[in-house]
């Protein structure tokens, strides 16, 4: 099961996904998706350093997400794009 700490949802525009944040398994909080029934829940980020990823929202086509990410060692955050499809 995840880990209790779970923020910022967001539904897919076809309503078949959900993206969110979550710091399971890992120090800082990364994206996830998973599929609107519960099944298939893969993370988004698999590299241990990258930035802490905070919240996304969806592209009107559902193929990219935007999320904001902060430097856990400056705290400065940016703007980044993100395939939405897990390979």
């Amino acid at each position: 099961s995840l880990h209790s700490h779970i923020t910022h949802p967001r539904v897919s525009n076809m309503k078949d996904k959900i993206v969110f944040s979550s710091d399971y398994q890992r120090e800082h909080p990364i994206l996830f998706v998973i599929d609107i029934d519960g099944k298939n829940l893969r993370p988004l980020t698999v590299d241990e350093t990258h930035p802490i990823q905070v919240g996304a929202d969806w592209s009107p086509d559902d193929s990219m997400l935007v999320t904001e990410e902060i430097d856990p060692e400056t705290g400065f955050t940016r703007l980044f794009i993100v395939d939405a499809e897990v390979r």
